[in-house]
């Protein structure tokens, strides 16, 4: 249920509590990883970029102008008293503990540096590359599969209906030569 248009010139702690009053509870993801996590995720109506991040809108920054930015990076910064557009945040990234990057649970929020953040993810499996093999999502593809990936599927579908071993590097069609479980492998490697 959406309300109405929220009021200009706000500043930036007023957009994040704004917000805040029809933010959602959600529970965390299961799993032992989060079981000693506080609180469960908090997430805002707002609209969703292509990487699962809510955004907000006209954010307004010290030289007047405003320009939008991930909901979770404002609701940090303005929780410890800094600007969004600071130099404090530059080079940083605030990652989240519950890998759910709609939530704004302050308590699931961390500012590290984009490495620590790299290897967090790998760590935890939560690459987009991993993600989109799930769920078809390719950026710059509008959602469909890439050529190789497609092909692979088939090979491995056909061999496998015909009783044939799958797990060999076979010639796509493409023309990539890859194991066929190589590239549909959910680790990506």
């Amino acid at each position: 249920m959406r309300r109405e248009p929220r009021p200009r010139n706000m500043s930036e702690a007023q957009i994040v509590d704004w917000f805040m009053e029809t933010a959602v509870e959600q529970p965390k993801l299961p799993g032992p990883e989060y079981k000693d996590l506080p609180g469960n995720c908090v997430i805002p109506d707002l609209e969703i970029d292509d990487n699962g991040y809510r955004v907000v809108q006209s954010v307004p920054r010290a030289d007047g102008s405003k320009s939008c930015t991930r909901f979770h990076k404002l609701r940090y910064a303005v929780v410890n008293g800094i600007s969004v557009w600071s130099k404090e945040l530059d080079g940083w990234v605030i990652g989240h503990d519950c890998d759910v990057p709609s939530c704004c649970q302050i308590t699931h929020l961390k500012k590290i540096s984009h490495s620590q953040n790299m290897a967090d993810m790998k760590r935890r499996g939560r690459s987009k590359a991993r993600l989109d093999r799930y769920d078809g999502r390719r950026k710059g593809a509008g959602g469909i599969m890439a050529k190789r990936e497609i092909n692979a599927l088939f090979h491995k579908i056909v061999l496998s209906t015909l009783g044939l071993p799958v797990n060999h590097g076979i010639e796509t069609p493409c023309g990539d030569s890859d194991s066929v479980d190589e590239l549909l492998s959910p680790s990506g490697t």
